[in-house]
C-alpha cells in the first residue's frame, strides 16, 4: 500500500512520539528503582555520613588541637606527613598541641592512633573537642570510652560494672586500664580479689601472678 507525502509525516511523527514515550518510561523506572534503593536500611551507612557532615564544622587546618595521651608511659607519632617530624608524649594525661592538617594525616597513615583511643582532643576557646572529632570523621571510634578521672574511678567499681563497661572499651584503653590496674595493685591500692579478677577476666590479662 502506497502512502501520500502528509501520511509517511504523519507515521513518522507517530513513531517518533511511541519512542519519546517508551524512553520517558524507561528513565522514571529506573529513578523509581534509584530512589528505593536509597531509603533501603542498606544505605544507613550514607545516612550516618550525611548526619556527621551536618555537624561538620569548618575548621582553618593550621589550627593547634590540643592532644592528650591515652597511653600509660611513653607515646610516639612518626609523621608521614613531615619527613623527620615527630611528637612524644611521655606519660598518660600529657597533651602536646598538633595541627589539624597533621592530625588529618595521622587518621590517614597512622588510625590506629584513634581505633586505639591513643589520644584524645581537649576543647580550646574556638571548638569543642566533638568539633575536632567530627571534623576527622573519628568520632565512632570515642563512644565508648572513657579518660582521665573516670578512669580512676572504675577500679571503685562492683566487678559487674567492671565487666559492662570495660567490655565496651577499644584495644587501646584496655591495654592503659590493665597498665593502671597493676600499678594499683603493685602499690596495694587494689586488693579486692574479686574486682582484680573482674579485670583479668575483661582485660584478658594476668595482673596478680602467683609466686
Amino acid at each position: 500500500m502506497a502512502y501520500s507525502k502528509e501520511q509517511r509525516e504523519q507515521k513518522r511523527l507517530e513513531e517518533g512520539a511511541k519512542l519519546r514515550a517508551e524512553l520517558e518510561e524507561k528513565i522514571r523506572k529506573e529513578l523509581e528503582e534509584k530512589m528505593k534503593s536509597q531509603s533501603s536500611p542498606s544505605n544507613t551507612i550514607n545516612e550516618e555520613k550525611l548526619a556527621v557532615k551536618k555537624n561538620k564544622k569548618k575548621i582553618p587546618l593550621d589550627t593547634l588541637v590540643p592532644c592528650k595521651s591515652g597511653v600509660q608511659g611513653e607515646l610516639i607519632y612518626v609523621s608521614k606527613k613531615i619527613n623527620g617530624y615527630q611528637i612524644e608524649w611521655d606519660s598518660y594525661g600529657s597533651v602536646e598541641y598538633i595541627e589539624l592538617s597533621e592530625l588529618l594525616s595521622m587518621r590517614n597513615t597512622s588510625r590506629s592512633f584513634y581505633v586505639n583511643n591513643w589520644i584524645f582532643f581537649e576543647d580550646t576557646d574556638e571548638y569543642t573537642a566533638l568539633d575536632f572529632y567530627n571534623f576527622l570523621e573519628v568520632s565512632k571510634f570515642y563512644e565508648n570510652t572513657i579518660l582521665g578521672d573516670d578512669l580512676d574511678e572504675i577500679f571503685s567499681k562492683s566487678p559487674e560494672e567492671i565487666k559492662e563497661i570495660c567490655s565496651k572499651l577499644s584495644r587501646g584503653v584496655k591495654d592503659t586500664v590493665a597498665a593502671k590496674a597493676k600499678a594499683l595493685i603493685d602499690s596495694k591500692e587494689l586488693d579486692s580479689t574479686n574486682r582484680i579478677n573482674a579485670l583479668e577476666n575483661v582485660l584478658g590479662v594476668e595482673l596478680n601472678p602467683s609466686f
